[in-house]
């Protein structure tokens, strides 16, 4: 599969695998006549880098985190505990407006008595 049919099928901007590529993370990647050429590996790859971009990791957590084998399960972990804190985050805030909607909704009643 070359990056025209990559980008077509998976919905992955070039310049996003030009980026990996740069960062030195994609050179298992075959080429053939000087353009790259993707296999299954390749695309699982490059999609599960897609998803850590789009969880919060920047190009230095990227290459840690495919550098250093024995720490991408740490690294998960680390993504998952600040993404439950945001959503706890937003929750409150959640429950704030719920009571907030509550208390107006407690005031117009009285109001209309």
């Amino acid at each position: 599969m070359n990056i025209q049919d990559l980008t077509r099928c998976y919905y992955i901007l070039q310049e996003d695998i030009f980026r990996f590529k740069k960062l030195g993370l994609l050179d298992n990647v075959s080429t053939i006549n000087g353009q790259m050429e993707f296999d299954d590996d390749d695309v699982r790859q490059i999609i599960e880098m897609v998803n850590l971009v789009e969880l919060g990791l920047d190009d230095q957590g990227l290459v840690k985190y495919y550098t250093n084998k024995d720490t991408q399960t740490d690294t998960l972990k680390k993504v998952r505990v600040s993404i439950l804190e945001q959503l706890h985050s937003y929750q409150k805030k959640l429950d704030d407006i719920d009571y907030m909607i509550y208390e107006k909704e407690k005031l117009w009643q009285k109001e209309k008595i």
